[in-house]
């Protein structure tokens, strides 16, 4: 933390009336009776450059108050208010503006030199801090001095209680720094009483003799924030950054003599001076504010703000009052903790964009079962979801919009498990934009195993892939500071700390046949069981007509599947083994991957049929499936996420379908279809 301060010097050149008599006249004025005194100014301080505000130099029209006094003083005393007596004499004191001519004061090394670019309102001259009819009070004689008591300079603003004999003003801190000149016309310049200045006629005293310095120095505290945009910033977005202020004191009263400010009064926020953007040593987009305030305030750490800083790209940041900034400006804070004049309090603060972060979970498939009695029923049972366990491995594609529109949702990172730190991990890293932008949330992947996500981000949906799609799911949130919120499937999600939730689902519906006869789990069939039983082994099943591709909408999952080919019908075909086990069902579909369509096509009807090893051929329209105990209700659509479990029982001359729709809500139903011959 840089901490710098800034300290200005006006110097008083006080030209000898002689000195040794051999090299200079014995009066330097025009009217041979009296020395005048010249003007000299100097901004340095032991050889270290400095700095006003705003600019390096006294501007031009600069106004340099000094309360000029003939005093008494023993030569040794350090004590320049109580150590000194001020002559009662009918010319002294006097107070005494110095105006700067210009603004072309040589500078040398960064260090602006003397000059006599400085002019008195009028003529000045030590005889002017003299009587001279008295010999007690001519300043002319020993024990008696020039002095300057106090100094002040307004850079053109104005006290808001009148300069008083004993150097005292009051001043209003300005609220809204919306220029550099606005900056320097606040930068309240004062002087401490000086050591006195002796004067010895008809000699050249060496470095006592000639200079009357006073230097001024800022009566004011400075604060300079310079903002680094770091994390999800880039150049540009600082553009229309602010920076306020908080709490800080409206005015006080200033006493120059003794450099004291007291009376602090009033609490305003302070709009700070912001530079252009530029960038820092790391190539980060900067920004630097800056602004002057009164001394005095206290810093306090806990929840007491020191500054906020706005619109950057949007975000807002706080920056409280920490130990961490205390303990880095102690050495130049009062009592350790308290603003002091003449002191550029430095901050750096780093912003970031909120990185979003999610967790991610794959709910089951569901199943309906359906069971039957007769030539085909079925009984279906829709199971509701179990309960779901986050995903510890693979990666996904996360698709991210202001609006639920496809448009709006792009693919914007890939998620990544991460083992060690069990997290997702995202690459790139998003951000919240700001602090009110909400966006939506979906993400897509595939799965071989049901449980480990593989990032994809194709909208392709193909028979035989099992394509993940996900959403933000219905879940309540705890707010900061307690309580909850609700959020509804699917809805934009507002910025947040914490996580955002996905829930991916099955995009693809999936199909299993299994094959049984009145032998099958009978260890003794009896002899008319054997009669009826049919051959397994090498049976085809099919389901076709189908279609077998499709296009998922990222905004709610959606597979539209592509237009069946009536050349080339589509389907999904299953075999049984050569030699098959009786002792279970014989599964002749296992599980494979369907897209989500309706059942429905009087064009090309969609069949389950079932191929015999000896060529008997058996068909079913599935459109034709109804809900048990409805007329009208049927089973005709595979839905997403849905395992649909045909369980069908051949024998000869009978057969009997039980379909299984496994994971959901149980929904019992049956129905009757007839059986067609091929």
């Amino acid at each position: 933390m840089k901490i710098s301060q800034h300290i200005f010097l006006a110097a008083l050149a006080a030209l000898a009336a002689s000195c040794s008599s051999d090299n200079l006249p014995e009066t330097l004025s025009g009217n041979g009776e009296k020395t005048p005194i010249t003007i000299a100014a100097t901004i340095s301080d032991g050889g270290t450059p400095l700095s006003r505000a705003e600019g390096k130099t006294f501007a031009g029209g600069d106004k340099l108050i000094a309360r000029l006094r003939q005093v008494t003083w023993d030569g040794t005393s350090t004590d320049y208010i109580s150590g000194v007596s001020q002559v009662a004499a009918d010319k002294s004191p006097r107070t005494v503006t110095f105006t700067v001519n210009s603004n072309n004061m040589t500078v040398v090394n960064d260090r602006t030199q003397q000059t006599g670019d400085l002019t008195p309102n009028a003529p000045l001259y030590w005889d002017d801090f003299s009587n001279s009819a008295s010999e007690s009070t001519d300043i002319r004689t020993a024990g008696h001095y020039l002095q300057s008591a106090w100094g002040f300079c307004y850079n053109g603003n104005t006290p808001t209680t009148p300069l008083t004999d004993d150097g005292t003003i009051g001043w209003t801190a300005a609220d809204d720094f919306d220029s550099a000149e606005k900056l320097r016309n606040n930068d309240l310049l004062w002087s401490k009483a000086q050591k006195p200045l002796k004067y010895v006629r008809g000699t050249f005293d060496g470095n006592d003799h000639g200079t009357l310095v006073i230097p001024y120095t800022h009566a004011m505290s400075m604060i300079t924030i310079e903002v680094v945009a770091a994390d999800g910033f880039t150049t540009g977005n600082l553009g229309s950054t602010t920076a306020t202020l908080q709490a800080m004191y409206k005015s006080a009263t200033f006493s120059a003599p003794n450099a004291t400010v007291s009376s602090q009064a009033g609490s305003q926020t302070v709009k700070m001076l912001a530079s252009a953007e530029g960038t820092n040593a790391e190539s980060k987009p900067n920004k630097t504010f800056q602004a002057l305030v009164i001394p005095g305030k206290q810093l306090t750490a806990g929840n007491n703000l020191l500054a906020e800083i706005a619109n950057v790209d949007g975000n807002n940041y706080k920056i409280p009052v920490t130990q961490t900034i205390i303990d880095a400006w102690s050495a130049q804070l009062d009592g350790g903790n308290t603003l002091k004049s003449g002191i550029n309090y430095m901050l750096t603060v780093t912003v970031k964009k909120q990185g979003i972060s999610v967790v991610a979970r794959i709910t089951d498939w569901t199943t309906i079962n359906a069971t039957g009695e007769g030539e085909i029923k079925f009984n279906s049972n829709i199971v509701s979801s179990g309960v779901t366990n986050a995903i510890t491995s693979g990666s996904f594609e996360i698709f991210q919009g202001t609006a639920n529109t496809e448009e709006s949702l792009t693919n914007v990172t890939t998620a990544t498990y991460n083992a060690g730190t069990s997290k997702w991990e995202l690459t790139p890293q998003i951000y919240w934009a700001n602090s009110t932008q909400s966006y939506y949330f979906r993400g897509l992947a595939t799965t071989t195993d049901g449980t480990t996500p593989t990032a994809t981000s194709s909208k392709d949906a193909t028979q035989g892939t099992d394509l993940l799609w996900a959403t933000t799911p219905a879940h309540d949130g705890t707010l900061e500071g307690g309580g909850t919120r609700h959020f509804d499937a699917g809805v934009a999600i507002p910025p947040r700390t914490g996580d955002v939730p996905l829930q991916f689902e099955h995009a693809m519906s999936k199909i299993t046949v299994n094959l049984s006869t009145s032998t099958t789990g009978k260890a003794t069939p009896t002899a008319d069981e054997s009669a009826r039983a049919v051959d397994l082994s090498n049976v085809t099943v099919t389901i076709s007509n189908i279609a077998t591709a499709g296009t998922i909408a990222i905004t709610d999952g959606k597979i539209t599947p592509t237009a069946i080919d009536a050349a080339v019908p589509e389907a999904v075909t299953g075999t049984t083994p050569a030699t098959v086990d009786y002792t279970a069902p014989i599964k002749a579909i296992d599980g494979k991957i369907v897209i989500p369509q309706s059942l429905v096509n009087d064009t090309y009807p969609i069949k389950l049929t079932i191929k015999l090893s000896d060529g008997t051929t058996y068909s079913l329209p599935l459109k034709d499936c109804k809900v048990s105990g409805s007329e009208s209700d049927y089973i005709d659509t595979w839905k997403r996420g849905n395992h649909y479990v045909y369980n069908i029982y051949v024998e000869k001359e009978a057969i009997r379908f039980v379909a299984v729709l496994k994971d959901w809500v149980e929904v019992n139903g049956g129905g009757n279809a007839n059986l067609d011959w091929d």
